[in-house]
């Protein structure tokens, strides 16, 4: 990604942009103005790059939880009285002021979609964490209903030999756990111990996405808190939830030449 050298310089920028948003780049510049600006906008451009992989995260991780919510408790899950009894007030609030927001604009169709959109990042990463996923599916935990990541888990649980297990994969297990017989021993306990292992590793990934993603939208800065590890995360998220949108990110979002185009002096 090339930039065009700005035409106005750092002293112009010090009073619209203010002096503690532009004092880091200097700092980062050793007092060099002009590198500072670059800096600037180098950065900008790393956020223009994660956008696009951020993003695909949001979308597909609030797509699958969605899902899992509906098939859960039914379409209109965000007026069922019993999720809104066990959820903390600030996601009752942002439901509120989801259904406020469709009842004030000129088509007061209140559908799953149109809530959904209106639900910041926050709601469905605030799902996962163990307290509140294990309220929520009951029927069936969330690991289950992603496969691949639940199928990710056990192969490095069986290759690094994490979980103890003793008893063989058998014929009446889901189709997703017979390639295992073969290579190692899967029981109950596995099981229970990966599901475990792979919904915190969900809420460890999509927590740090929404950190990062948070840092773009408030436009601060972002060089220096890992994007290529940020990265990372979502190609991995995206890749236990779907396969394209894995290939999506891979193929829309190189961070990696991004990096290396760091101004020097």
């Amino acid at each position: 990604m090339t930039s065009v050298e700005p035409s106005v310089s750092y002293d112009q920028l010090v009073q619209p942009f203010s002096e503690p948003r532009l004092s880091h780049y200097l700092a980062l510049a050793n007092g060099d103005k002009a590198l500072a600006l670059r800096l600037y906008l180098w950065n900008g451009q790393i956020c223009q790059t994660m956008y696009m992989a951020t993003q695909t995260v949001e979308v597909v991780l609030r797509n699958a939880l969605l899902a899992a919510l509906t098939e859960e408790i039914g379409p209109a899950w965000y007026e069922d009285a019993g999720f809104l009894s066990q959820r903390p007030d600030s996601h009752k609030r942002n439901l509120a002021n989801a259904l406020n927001d469709i009842q004030n604009s000129s088509d007061k169709t209140v559908s799953p979609g149109r809530v959904v959109a209106r639900l910041p990042f926050g709601f469905w990463t605030h799902l996962l964490a163990k307290g509140q996923r294990s309220k929520i599916f009951r029927k069936k935990r969330l690991a289950e209903r992603i496969p691949l990541l639940l199928t990710a888990v056990i192969q490095q649980a069986l290759a690094d030999r994490r979980i103890a297990s003793k008893t063989p994969v058998s014929s009446h297990r889901p189709t997703l756990f017979r390639p295992y017989g073969t290579r190692g021993h899967v029981d109950r306990k596995m099981l229970v111990d990966a599901g475990d292992w792979a919904e915190d590793l969900l809420l460890q990934k999509g927590l740090l996405v929404k950190s990062f993603r948070d840092r773009v939208a408030h436009h601060r800065p972002v060089h220096d808190h890992a994007p290529h590890a940020v990265h990372d995360a979502c190609l991995e998220i995206a890749g236990w939830l779907s396969l394209s949108a894995r290939m999506f990110i891979h193929e829309n979002c190189n961070i990696r030449a991004t990096l290396e185009g760091r101004p020097r002096s």
